[in-house]
């Protein structure tokens, strides 16, 4: 992770002289960038029969997307992001590869917007899965809430995903995958992160790429050394599985070097046991701290200035394309249209252009009528058999 281009600069030639496969993602200069789209690799691994741990990947990004570090009341986060799991999931069954995208999964948020007879796009699609199934399950405690719980929710959800969709370079960069995982296994990779640090909103990918990595490190099972060195770690707010990366990595053969400019709040974040997975260098003013198996020791501080030269780096070009959306609203009225078709509707016309949304109201105002005309029948039964009171007569004497 490098947001200062100090190691690309520094180290590209020689990684090029040695047929490195380098990759670069470049969130400072996007047009200098291979893509990435994080959805596809869970998306292959739900594909090809895998839907826990794709399921598991999933979930690890929504906690990323909607992290909310001061938050006080976890519950609208905690929702929102469950959401984003169901809608997602969905989009892994329904959608085409090429529809796999976080725009896809903004474009379903907006269809709780849409009306469809007394329903809504979102909640027909979800009910057309059944209760039992998992996208259901997730998305259900945001399409069956009450109104005014509903539109919170999908109010905290809408701005977070903004950030991914709302930039037309990001939503391309992030739209498909240009560099094949895999590779890292086979040959010599370096992976180069080109981050933020003059603004840190977009540093919530550097988590997600990183978290992504190490769990294709692991699935790959890469025999080979691999070195994480995640510099200015400072800069990303949350690494939800940083602990774990730490207490695993070790005999899976990766090292990962932090270097932060405040350890104190990397603690804080992170959790007291943190440090003790790690050896600490420290760099203060006058001297250097080493702790190495819980010995200290101290050094003085001396160190030789380096000047980084420019590398004759060649960058990719980011790949632009048509970003492709799934139609939740045209999937939802295919569904109506095959549940309705072979119903005998009077004076309903199923022709090619078949509208569903004015029959869907049509079929809502006729059963209404036919409950009120049973209502007004039954109410008449009742008064016919109702007893009649007998009349008093009086006498007069």
């Amino acid at each position: 992770m490098d947001s200062k281009e100090e190691y690309i600069n520094r180290y590209y030639d020689k990684l090029k002289s040695n047929n490195y496969n380098t990759i670069i993602i470049n969130l400072r200069d996007m047009d200098k960038s291979e893509g990435w789209n994080p959805l596809e690799y869970p998306y292959n691994l739900y594909k090809n029969g895998d839907k826990d741990k794709a399921q598991e990947y999933l979930e690890k990004i929504g906690k990323i997307i909607f992290h909310e570090y001061s938050s006080q009341d976890p519950f609208w986060i905690l929702t929102a992001s469950d959401f984003f799991t169901g809608v997602t999931l969905a989009l892994f069954e329904d959608g085409s590869a090429n529809e796999v995208n976080l725009n896809s999964v903004n474009n379903m948020f907006n269809e709780v917007d849409k009306k469809i007879g007394a329903s809504d796009y979102i909640t027909e699609y979800f009910k057309s899965k059944g209760v039992a199934s998992k996208p259901y399950i997730f998305a259900s405690t945001t399409f069956l809430a009450p109104k005014d719980t509903k539109e919170s929710i999908l109010s905290v959800a809408r701005q977070k995903l903004r950030l991914y969709v709302s930039r037309e370079k990001l939503s391309q960069l992030m739209n498909k995958t240009t560099f094949n995982f895999e590779d890292i296994a086979k040959k010599p990779s370096a992976i180069i992160l080109i981050s933020r640090d003059e603004n840190n909103s977009l540093n919530s990918i550097s988590a997600m790429f990183i978290e992504q990595l190490y769990a294709v490190l692991v699935d790959l099972k890469v025999k080979n050394r691999f070195n994480l060195i995640l510099d200015n770690f400072d800069n990303i707010e949350k690494c939800n599985d940083l602990v774990d990366i730490l207490g695993s990595c070790i005999s899976r053969n990766i090292k990962t070097y932090i270097a932060t400019r405040s350890l104190l709040e990397l603690t804080n974040i992170y959790g007291s046991y943190m440090p003790k997975l790690c050896d600490l260098l420290s760099i203060g003013n006058d001297d250097i701290r080493l702790v190495i198996n819980n010995v200290e020791q101290k050094m003085d501080k001396d160190f030789k200035t380096v000047t980084i030269q420019n590398g004759n780096i060649e960058y990719p070009k980011l790949s632009i394309t048509d970003i492709k959306l799934f139609d939740l609203e045209k999937f939802v009225k295919d569904i109506k249209i095959q549940q309705l078709e072979n119903i005998d509707f009077d004076s309903t016309n199923l022709g090619e252009l078949f509208d569903v949304d004015a029959l869907i109201k049509s079929i809502d105002e006729k059963i209404a009528q036919i409950e009120m005309k049973e209502k007004i029948e039954n109410n008449k039964e009742k008064e016919e058999i109702k007893p009649k009171a007998n009349k008093s007569k009086i006498i007069d004497i």
